[in-house]
C-alpha cells in the first residue's frame, strides 16, 4: 500500500470520526425524557439506543419541512446516573 493511499484512508477515517462525534449532543435528564417520549406518528420520532459508557442515548429523526421529505438523524445522550433506573428499565433499545 502506498503512502498516499494510507494517508487518504487515515484522513477519511479521521473525518468520519469527527463528523460522528459532532453529531452527538449531551442533554439533561429532563430533555432526554422529553425526547424519548415523543408521540408516534409525527414528523419527528425517537429511538432509544441503550446505555454505553455511562450514557443513555437515543436517535432523534426529523423530517425536513422544506418539502424534500428527507429525514435527518441526531444522537442525544444523557448521563445514565441522572435518569431514574426504573424509567430506564421501561425503555427497549432498537436493534441495530
Amino acid at each position: 500500500m502506498s503512502i498516499r493511499r494510507l494517508f487518504a484512508l487515515l484522513s477519511l477515517a479521521l473525518a468520519c470520526f469527527l463528523v460522528s462525534a459532532s453529531e452527538q449532543q449531551q442533554v439533561s435528564a429532563e430533555k432526554f425524557r422529553e425526547l424519548v417520549s415523543l408521540p408516534v406518528g409525527t414528523m419527528r420520532y425517537s429511538e432509544y439506543l441503550g446505555v454505553s459508557n455511562g450514557s443513555a442515548c437515543l436517535a432523534l429523526h426529523e423530517m425536513s419541512l422544506s418539502g424534500n421529505k428527507n429525514w435527518s438523524k441526531q444522537i442525544y445522550c444523557s448521563d445514565a446516573k441522572a435518569l431514574d433506573p426504573a424509567f430506564l428499565k421501561t425503555l427497549v433499545p432498537v436493534k441495530q
